[in-house]
Parts: structure tokens; sequence; C-alpha cells
């Protein structure tokens, strides 16, 4: 076996595991939470064995600077510089951080599924291009950031055929008609394809999908996701000037001289 088919049986068999998993989950658990909860966290699970340590992996807001009002939906899995960056940890479960430590999240979606539009956009690809929308809202300008990645893992479709055209017209869709965010890179795990984007930016700034991968899918998925995580600078902010809203006046420190 060369080293190549090596590395494409290892993926091949971890996304054959997650599968299995996945379909024993839906079967034998009831409560819509306790299956979110156990999606969230084989995905969590694998990544912080396979990503290099200096990426710190995590869940919560994302918050940006003095603008309280300016967060990030809850993000199933924030990715984030461990080194050099900093966590603001809640509990045990769930942390706040600052915009400019995270280099990408990654929404985990049992099943991508999307409604007609006659009743006004729902379904969960809809609810990504929306958490998207206000992600890429939280402006990392002022330290010559580029935006965060937006990364779907979904273990299934609503669909039985042509899944992955209908899955990349859904996106498109909501994203030109409500003039939404698309994410950088969707990965559905059965049946198994990649839609991504391709661009000088590595940014999905141009409203579509516009690549399908279907061979060793999860593989290209691994090895996107890392390349990007390598591209994407990140900085510490200063958490006293920059977090707090301090007025006029305010009497913020007292200097004695010797």
């Amino acid at each position: 076996m060369s080293e190549s088919s090596q590395v494409a049986h290892f993926f091949a068999e971890v996304a054959a595991t997650m599968k299995m998993k996945f379909r024993g989950w839906e079967k034998d658990i009831s409560h819509p939470g306790e299956k979110g909860g156990i999606r969230e966290r084989r995905v969590r699970d694998f990544l912080s064995l396979i990503l290099p340590k200096k990426y710190g992996i995590g869940t919560g807001h994302i918050i940006y600077s003095q603008q309280s009002s300016v967060i990030s939906p809850q993000m199933d899995i924030v990715i984030y510089d461990a080194i050099n960056g900093v966590a603001l940890p809640v509990d045990d479960y769930y942390s706040l951080f600052p915009c400019e430590c995270v280099y990408a999240v990654v929404e985990v979606k049992s099943k991508l599924s999307a409604s007609d539009g006659k009743k006004g956009p729902k379904g969960t690809i809809y609810e990504c291009v929306e958490s998207n929308t206000r992600l890429k809202s939280l402006d990392r300008g002022k330290y010559g950031l580029s935006p965060i990645h937006y990364i779907v893992f979904g273990y299934t479709t609503a669909w039985s055929t042509i899944q992955a055209n209908r899955v990349k017209g859904w996106f498109e869709t909501f994203g030109e008609k409500y003039s939404k965010n698309l994410p950088e890179v969707v990965l559905v795990l059965e049946p198994s394809f990649v839609l991504g984007t391709s661009g000088p930016t590595g940014y999905n700034d141009v409203g579509k999908l516009t690549n399908i991968y279907d061979k060793e899918p999860f593989l290209y998925f691994i090895s996107d996701f890392i390349y990007r995580l390598s591209q994407t600078k990140t900085t510490m902010p200063n958490l006293w000037t920059d977090y707090i809203n301090w007025r006029s006046g305010d009497l913020i420190a007292k200097i004695y001289r010797q």
C-alpha cells in the first residue's frame, strides 16, 4: 500500500465510523438536543486529535470590541489561537472569544434542509447563511485581519437524489435572494461530497459554491481546512482599551510620583 493510499484509507475509515455512529444515535436517541450535542462532540473530538495544538477548539459566542451588541450566534465549534490568543471561559462548556483571536468556525448539522421559500426562508441551510452573515459582520479590519472562515459540517441531506446540486442550489438561492453570506466550505458526510469556493482571497466573496468534490471528500475537507487555518492571521487585542467603552472623564488610573 502506497503512502498516499494509506492516508486516503485513514480518512475513509474515520468517515465510515462517523456515519455508522450517526445512524446509531439517530435511531436510538429521541431527544433532539442530545443528538445535537453528540454530533458536535464527534466532530470536535476528531478535530482536536488531527489539528496542530496551536489551534484551540471550543464552543460559544464570538464578540467584537466595544460594540457589545455585535456578537455572533452561538457557534458549535470555534477554532482560535491557543498560543497567542485568548478565550474567556464562562464554564467548562462555553466561552467568549474575541474575534481577533479566531481562525474559523464549524457549524455542525445533522441534516441540511431548506423550505420551498413560499412561507419565508427556513431550514438548516438558511440557518447557516444567516449565522455566517452575522459572523462576517464582525469587523476585524482595525488589526488588518481578514474575515473568519465559516465551515459547514453536515451529516446528511434532506434529499434522496442529486444531493450536491440541491444543497448547492439552496445555499446560492438564499444567498442571492436574501443577501446573505455563503460559507467557504460545505461537507456532507453521507452521501459524501464537499462544496467549496476558490479564489484569490480564500473567502466566498463571489456568492457561489464553485466546486464540487466527490473523490475522497473527507480527506479533501480536512486538508483544505488545515490549509485555510494556516493562511489566516490572528492577533491578541488589547482587552483593556478595545473591549471597554470608556467614557470621557472616567478616572481609570492614579499615578503616584516617588
